[in-house]
């Protein structure tokens, strides 16, 4: 469950939108 949380909270990050924004950039 802790990976559970982590991944909500990495996805809740703005760094998350960071890097799919990159990611989706190219």
């Amino acid at each position: 469950e802790l990976i559970e949380t982590l991944a909500w909270a990495y996805e809740r990050t703005p760094l998350a939108n960071l890097i799919r924004w990159r990611d989706g950039g190219r």
